[in-house]
């Protein structure tokens, strides 16, 4: 005689689905503004706690988060030298290489923003401001001049 096997009985499990960009935006919505758990979201979205975590895990800063905040600057240029040093003469005859000096180019404008400095130019036309400004002292004049006219003092 073979022993028979207990039937085993589990839990019923929520199905697990992959989250749709709109699911994932409504999960957020629901998170940030209306305070709820995991669960609660898994519960209104019929998915698990777990996929909402795993969502959730990609977007919510971690303890590098602040590091690389203090250090965004210095980050941004030592990636800048990492891209330029993947620059060789075979990789400037490829199209690749253009798209390493655009990237450069970004993270040097990245750069200069998290040091607070200028990334445009701005000309300054000083001739340009005197014109302005003797074209508003005229206006100034002749209003002066009307309001004598008129007796307003």
């Amino acid at each position: 005689m073979t022993p028979t096997k207990e039937p085993v009985i589990t839990k019923p499990r929520k199905p697990t689905h992959r989250l749709t960009n709109s699911d994932k935006s409504r999960a957020l919505d629901l998170r940030l503004s209306k305070g709820l758990t995991y669960q609660e979201i898994g519960d209104i979205l019929k998915t698990s706690k777990q996929t909402i975590h795993r969502h959730f895990a990609t977007l919510l800063p971690d303890s590098r988060t602040e590091i690389y905040r203090q250090n965004r600057a210095d980050i941004l240029s030592h990636a800048q030298v990492r891209l330029l040093s993947n620059v060789t003469d075979a990789k400037l005859k490829k199209s690749s290489a253009r798209d390493l000096i655009v990237s450069t180019g970004i993270l040097y404008d990245k750069e200069r923003l998290e040091r607070d400095q200028s990334t445009v130019n701005v000309a300054y036309d000083a001739a340009s401001d005197r014109a302005q400004l003797a074209e508003l002292k005229a206006l100034q004049a002749s209003a002066v001049d009307v309001e004598a006219e008129q007796g307003i003092t």
